[in-house]
């Protein structure tokens, strides 16, 4: 869920749909969790935190046991793999800071925009 919102933000950045409209449009479908981290997204919340609101480093040993599971089982979990690769990139950026939305920090660089979105969504 948290990699799917983070690429959308990123791609309605990139495009200029504009990050406000795919919010609103999240907020209005996908309320709740969905809205939550699409807001701590576009709020830079994602980065100022002193203290991360679900650790970097709990999210990547959660994700390996899915992984690790999956892959004893013949399943194969592309958004799993996506999103255990941008948690690689996020804790190598922020260190113990880290929190699991900063997904979309991870998918920013990727994009060739800054990891830190410090124009607050606009």
């Amino acid at each position: 869920m948290i990699e799917t919102v983070a690429e959308g933000l990123v791609l309605a950045e990139q495009s200029k749909l504009g990050m406000d409209n795919l919010h609103k449009f999240i907020q209005a479908i996908f309320p709740g969790p969905f809205a939550l981290y699409s807001q701590r997204m576009i709020s830079g919340d994602y980065y100022k935190r002193e203290e991360p609101v679900v650790s970097i480093d709990m999210a990547r040993h959660l994700a390996g046991e899915v992984l690790a599971l999956a892959a004893a089982s013949g399943t194969k979990l592309n958004a799993y793999e996506a999103g255990y690769k941008h948690m690689e990139m996020v804790q190598s950026h922020a260190g113990e800071k880290g929190d699991i939305s900063g997904i979309y920090g991870a998918v920013r660089q990727e994009s060739g925009l800054a990891y830190e979105n410090s124009e607050g969504g606009k």
